[in-house]
């Protein structure tokens, strides 16, 4: 039998996803809940992307990394060359309604801090 390490990867990554999902509906007030949503959703949006565009590798999952745009949770973004993300901010959040829901952010160089209407 020969071992392929792109599914174990996939089924981690999954797995991790269930696990945090699990927490977030247990404990939806957690802090880095919103985070933890947002990196399942990038992941799930960049095998999607793959497998549309062919074979789902994890160099085919890396490209669509590198390269993709995503919604998410926390807003749409994608990765500047150093990885980062291209809505670098740093937010306030408060739970309204059972929700999390984004009070205050800042802009991409962290100066000033506005409020979100």
């Amino acid at each position: 039998m020969k071992w392929h390490r792109e599914p174990l990867i996939h089924f981690l990554a999954i797995g991790a996803l269930l696990f945090s999902v699990y927490l977030w509906l247990n404990d939806p007030y957690e802090t880095f809940g919103p985070m933890a949503y947002a990196a399942g959703q990038v992941y799930v949006q960049a095998v999607a992307a793959a497998q549309k565009k062919g074979k789902v590798t994890r160099a085919a999952i890396l490209k669509e990394l590198n390269t993709g745009k995503f919604k998410t949770l926390i807003g749409d973004f994608s990765f500047d060359e150093n990885g980062m993300l291209d809505i670098l901010h740093i937010a306030i959040y408060r739970v309204e309604n059972g929700k999390w829901q984004i009070k205050y952010r800042t802009d991409r160089k962290a100066t000033t801090l506005t409020k979100v209407e």
